[in-house]
């Protein structure tokens, strides 16, 4: 499975290169801790303000509706509150939103500090 090959980017004859660990990364290209540890707490800031926005988000659609008159004592489509609305079909949209914001954001930033400039230049290619 993974057998020494002569890397040509490198010059060190003294540590052979090895092709592939099953098929993830070359020997030469693992990630040192510190940078698995900066990439951690990268993830870790962005899932917390994530979820910050999505409580901010979702306890102010609860708050709107409490407190806000209109929301509730208005009709706006066959007969149903803004506030059943943004209940029923605009917390969906914003949950939505917030999953693709959060998910690209958070691959973007892993494969940026990890080294690679794209994803696919994150895998192998075969």
């Amino acid at each position: 499975m993974n057998k020494p090959v002569e890397s040509p980017e490198r010059g060190d004859a003294d540590e052979p290169a090895f092709e592939s660990l099953d098929g993830y990364a070359s020997f030469n290209d693992t990630d040192t801790p510190a940078e698995v540890f900066a990439v951690w707490r990268t993830q870790r800031r962005l899932a917390v303000s994530y979820m910050a926005l999505f409580l901010v988000g979702t306890l102010g659609v609860g708050v709107a509706i409490g407190t806000i008159p209109w929301v509730t004592d208005t009709t706006v489509f066959d007969g149903f509150s803004p506030g059943f609305l943004l209940a029923a079909a605009g917390l969906y949209v914003f949950f939505l939103g917030i999953g693709v914001a959060a998910a690209s954001l958070a691959n973007g930033v892993e494969h940026r500090m990890m080294g690679a400039d794209s994803v696919e230049e994150g895998r192998l290619q075969p």
